[in-house]
């Protein structure tokens, strides 16, 4: 069984909670759609974290690429290793086999193609580097990432399902925007790519697009979808 939920901000406790009542076994497998926030500190206290999310989870957990995190492949804690059941490569730590953060692009589950686009704009950058708190530079994803994806869509445009942290820019739910946050200074890059990447599929094969946090707001995804496949 796929379960998909959104942002933790490194709170291992949250996420626990949310699978309290499902009796997760081996083979099942839990998206987290960016901002895991296991990878802030980058000292101890997300050590403790991952060690406890490791040890209640029985099954693998991948992780898309947030904003308020660093990358993996930036930490020399962190592995490059080939996954053939999905199809792509995965940054892994040796302590926590069953935390992986796949490469963006098209991996597979079971037997479907899907996309991982990770990675989005800040809109508290501002806020964060004047008081003293971590921002990524490399929060967003890279140039040659997109265009590499992009043009393999080009060739590869079925796709059963995409996930993402945020979403294309069509499906921004503007109704919901903050409205302390000036939206003409929000880099909407992502966004943009993401609605090159929607507006290359086809329609009629993709089944679903799940994104986490929505940006703008004061809500995120962290409810728990079980995507049958």
């Amino acid at each position: 069984m796929i379960y998909v939920t959104g942002d933790i901000h490194g709170d291992a406790r949250d996420l626990i909670s949310r699978f309290n009542s499902i009796r997760l076994i081996e083979s099942d497998i839990i998206i987290l759609l960016g901002d895991v926030g296991i990878n802030y500190f980058l000292d101890s206290r997300e050590r403790k974290k991952k060690k406890q999310i490791s040890n209640f989870f029985p099954c693998r957990i991948l992780c898309v690429a947030g904003n308020h995190e660093e990358r993996p492949k930036n930490i020399s804690s962190y592995c490059r290793n080939f996954y053939p059941e999905f199809g792509t490569f995965c940054y892994v730590e040796k302590e926590f086999p069953n935390i992986l953060f796949p490469e963006d692009g098209i991996f597979c589950l079971e037997n479907y193609k899907c996309l991982m686009l990770g990675g989005a704009y800040s809109i508290d950058k501002d806020y964060r580097l004047s008081n003293g708190l971590k921002w990524f530079k490399n929060e967003q994803m890279d140039e040659i990432t997109k265009y590499n994806i992009l043009k393999r869509l080009e060739y590869i445009n079925r796709i059963d399902y995409v996930f993402s942290h945020t979403c294309p820019a069509q499906f921004v739910p503007t109704h919901l925007f903050l409205s302390n946050i000036d939206q003409s200074l929000v880099d909407k890059s992502m966004e943009k790519f993401l609605q090159q990447v929607y507006d290359m599929l086809d329609k009629d094969y993709l089944k679903g697009w799940y994104f986490g946090c929505l940006l703008y707001t004061s809500d995120a995804a962290d409810d728990i979808t079980r995507v049958d496949l």
